[in-house]
């Protein structure tokens, strides 16, 4: 499965995303360099994109992520996810959490 990846900046630092023609493998939060966050987006091997070179669903969920760290209420509901690196449990979880809206929060309880 061919992965992709880009680095942007945001309001909180540099952010990044990753996907397969699935869905989205993975949103990174700022790490403490850029060579760290290179170093983690790129760690499956994914191909590292400029920004400029990223469209579609991959660029609606960057604008998504861009808006959300800029305190823009923002829902990520219908933003395809390729969960295959993740079990059962764990793909239960974000299915419940895509859930919450904007500004609210829950427990395990």
């Amino acid at each position: 499965m061919f992965e992709r990846a880009c680095l942007f900046d945001t309001e909180i630092g540099l952010c990044g995303i990753s996907w397969t023609d699935a869905g989205l493998t993975s949103c990174q939060l700022p790490e403490a360099s850029a060579d760290a966050a290179v170093a983690r987006i790129g760690r499956y091997g994914a191909e590292i994109l400029p920004e400029g070179d990223v469209s579609g669903e991959p660029a609606e969920a960057m604008a998504a992520l861009k808006a959300f760290t800029s305190g823009i209420p923002t829902g990520f509901q219908d933003i395809r996810l390729d969960m295959h690196r993740h079990g059962a449990f764990e793909q239960a979880v974000y299915a419940v959490l895509r859930q919450v809206p904007w500004g609210e929060t829950v427990t395990y309880g």
